[in-house]
């Protein structure tokens, strides 16, 4: 509704914005265009200048010698707006002269109601940019532990990273030779990022590519995790221990299942020992069939077409679904124009073909978890899922191979949860933004598409479901429904589009307590960032160690990472819950100075000295950046 304004986001800031009246980015100056735009300008009464693009735009050619000439006669046109040729600058400096109150302002999200299908489309893509976006930050971290920096790789991988996050690469909207270059480009840039984090690793000890019997375990995440590991191992009974406790364990099918415990930003080391100690079978802690998963928490039940018909939470005692969840379905999707962009709303009036479930198994059940293997049919296309749950936990993860081979057809996965709320919370970089769950005004009924990243959330004050994902974004949420939008099938601008392999985990999470009050963050940055686990040759000093944290909860460090100048390392946090705190920040060791940066790494003002710890006040959403100089 407005042209020239205040935006205000998440935290509270707000930034002038301007949006064309002209609507175009591609004029061609034409004096009917510039009358149009005029009248169109709803900030008129506060200020007599717009912006205007001209010329071919999105990779067209640029301004021809047309548009110039007709810009330079309409300089001083009766009954035309005055044409002048500036830069953005200049104008912008203008209307930042006009007092804030005189400007509207939005606050919160800028709803685009076009292209929902470049959430999905050209999925591989997409799973590159989150996997390239993980493994970087991985390996940012493990260069500040390991105090060596190969800038000049890893900036070159930024830059290629960076480059297919394009208007048209990224979304899914370029030909088929563009993903054939792009993918290439991701897939060798993982492979090299994965051979720096070996080399990195390798100062803290030896590593080696065989089977060993020592391993080290680095968790880059703010918060301690306990997992299972998966270790490989002969089959047999073995001491495993990580420098504080060991237990007897025992391998099977060439494996150990390991509950370890990693310190958050840190490492735990580990290693296996022979045992040829006789101990009894531990009764499992699952209660597992090709229909059922029951650890102490949750019990999970399956039905005949492979939906999850019930999700029982026995410390709450209560049901956590309204209806099926894991219902995969086949939808039309034929939108009225730009396949590859758009996802048009009347795909819901059709009727869904629900994948078609051939077998099923119970693929594996130890002490600490359980496995349900499903395949199914859709279309023409395959799907194979593993259904797991873990001891201790509530996650239901959900990994799934698609042989994908359709044409304008829609993959989308829906739960039915039961959760009374008129709102959900969806993440977004840096935090979390709630939108309606309800249809009441058009503005609400548009939004039937809409991004995430990690998750969605639906919560009462008691209780909550989240959906959690590994690399998709288009949700639908309506209601009590979350479904989640998987895989696409256009046809105009990459006849080829997503038609291969496909390999993505999906998971649902109910938790007690709201949002707020859950470990939902924590859980879908853990499965998104898996630890990682190296073998090594001998066991370093420090056999448990965790470099920085924050004492009390509601800020995570996001970042840590050597400085662009070399000049320390940055640290970049940032408040979780839209809510005001005080925190205190610790490292491993004292540092000479903390001084507070703006996001480019300019300081502004020292923080403390000569200390390993600090606190620090954090507004709603706030993102502040600290460099630390030891």
């Amino acid at each position: 509704p407005h042209h020239t304004f205040n935006w205000e986001g998440i935290d509270g800031t707000k930034i002038l914005t301007h949006f064309l009246p002209t609507n175009d980015y591609n004029l061609a100056n034409l004096p009917s265009q510039m009358i149009t735009s005029e009248k169109r300008y709803a900030q008129n009464d506060v200020s007599d200048e717009f912006l205007n693009l001209y010329g071919i735009g999105d990779g067209g050619g640029g301004p021809s010698r047309e548009h110039i000439e007709m810009g330079l006669r309409q300089k001083n046109l009766e009954g035309v707006p005055k044409f002048k040729y500036a830069f953005a600058q200049e104008f912008f400096d203008k209307i930042a002269q006009i007092p804030a109150e005189k400007l509207p302002t939005w606050v919160g999200e800028l709803y685009l109601e076009l292209h929902r299908g470049t959430y999905t489309t050209q999925s591989l893509m997409k799973k590159h940019n989150r996997k390239l976006e993980q493994k970087l930050h991985n390996v940012e971290f493990l260069a500040v532990l390991a105090g060596e920096f190969p800038k000049d790789k890893i900036d070159r991988i930024w830059k290629d990273t960076l480059l297919n996050q394009f208007h048209d690469i990224l979304p899914g909207s370029s030909i088929n030779w563009v993903y054939k270059d792009a993918n290439k480009l991701s897939a060798e840039n993982l492979k090299k990022l994965e051979k720096i984090e070996m080399d990195l690793i390798g100062r803290f000890a030896g590593i080696v590519e065989e089977n060993t019997e020592k391993y080290i375990v680095f968790n880059s995440q703010p918060w301690v995790r306990d997992e299972i590991l998966k270790l490989p191992a002969a089959d047999g009974q073995y001491w495993i221990g990580d420098g504080e406790s060991s237990k007897i364990y025992t391998a099977k099918d060439g494996f150990v299942d390991y509950n370890i415990h990693v310190p958050a930003l840190g490492y735990t080391c580990i290693y296996l020992e022979n045992s040829d100690m006789a101990i009894p079978v531990k009764e499992n802690k699952f209660n597992a069939s090709a229909k059922h998963l029951e650890n102490d928490l949750i019990q999970v039940e399956i039905d005949d077409e492979g939906c999850i018909s019930s999700i029982f939470d026995k410390e709450e005692r209560r049901e956590t679904l309204a209806g099926k969840a894991n219902l995969l379905q086949l939808w039309e999707d034929e939108p009225n124009n730009w396949g590859a962009w758009d996802v048009n709303h009347f795909y819901r009036e059709t009727t869904p073909e629900q994948a078609k479930r051939i077998s099923v198994e119970l693929e594996l059940v130890s002490q600490f978890r359980a496995i349900i293997k499903q395949e199914f049919t859709a279309g023409n296309s395959k799907i194979i899922q593993r259904i797991s749950l873990m001891q201790n936990s509530r996650l239901i993860k959900i990994e799934n191979e698609v042989d994908w081979q359709e044409e304008h057809k829609m993959l989308r996965v829906c739960a039915e949860v039961q959760i009374q709320t008129n709102e959900a919370s969806f993440e977004i970089q840096y935090g979390t933004l709630k939108r309606p769950t309800h249809s009441n005004t058009s503005w609400d009924a548009v939004k039937f598409e809409v991004a995430a990243h990690r998750f969605v959330d639906l919560s009462q004050p008691d209780y909550g479901f989240a959906l959690l994902n590994d690399c998709k974004y288009g949700h639908y949420v309506k209601g009590n429904t979350l479904d989640l939008n998987l895989l696409r099938s256009p046809k105009d601008t990459d006849k080829e589009a997503d038609q291969h392999q496909h390999t993505f985990t999906f998971a649902y999470y109910p938790h007690k307590g709201s949002l707020i009050e859950s470990d939902v963050l924590q859980q879908a940055h853990f499965l998104n960032s898996p630890l990682i686990i190296r073998p090594i040759t001998e066991l370093p000093e420090m056999k448990n160690m965790s470099y920085f944290q924050v004492i009390r909860d509601g800020v995570k460090i996001e970042t840590i990472k050597p400085a662009e100048d070399g000049n320390g390392i940055i640290l970049r946090l940032y408040e979780t819950a839209g809510k005001s705190c005080s925190v205190k920040l610790e490292a491993w060791k004292e540092w000479q100075k903390l001084i507070e940066t703006d996001l480019l790494e300019n300081d502004e003002i020292e923080i403390s000295e000569n200390t390993e710890k600090t606190d620090l006040l954090f507004e709603p959403f706030e993102i502040r950046t600290f460099r630390i100089v030891f």
